[in-house]
């Protein structure tokens, strides 16, 4: 915790990672929450195609684990982001694993403001905050002397 009050860039990357795991988390909430209606979605469009019920099922069973895997594929990427951010807010290490999440969040947060939303625009500017900090949180020298 001493780094994170001495480096102002350190403690912009811990908020901003701290305001990403939410946002994360509430996104997985969202996704799971809006499984019934992906469902009904795969199930309208397949009658709609004249589907036959075995291929209702299937379009279903499809939806389905389409969410699935796009929650855990989420979930997965969240913990190594989360990861990456406090270990190099707090310890310095693991700078470039930040840098690269920075910039792949900075991408996708800023193709997701083309489909618009106000969460959208907050997300953009929280992962800059978090690739900004990245960059900016040097590790510390490795024979620095930590004074009180």
């Amino acid at each position: 915790m001493k780094r994170i009050k001495s480096n102002k860039y350190a403690l912009l990357l811990f908020i901003a990672t701290i305001a990403m795991l939410v946002l994360g988390v509430v996104g997985i909430i969202i996704s799971i929450t809006g499984l019934e209606s992906a469902v009904e979605i795969a199930r309208q469009e397949a009658v709609k195609a004249g589907a036959t019920p075995e291929q209702i099922d299937f379009a279903v069973s499809f939806a389905k684990a389409v969410v699935y895997v796009a929650v855990v594929i989420g979930s997965i990427l969240l913990i190594f982001e989360v990861l990456c951010g406090l270990k190099c807010s707090m310890y310095g290490k693991w700078r470039i694993g930040a840098i690269v999440f920075g910039v792949l969040l900075c991408l996708d947060y800023v193709w997701a403001i083309t489909r618009g939303g106000w969460i959208n625009w907050i997300s953009a500017l929280i992962a800059g905050f978090y690739l900004v900090g990245a960059i900016m949180c040097k590790p510390d020298a490795p024979n620095a002397e930590v004074t009180e």
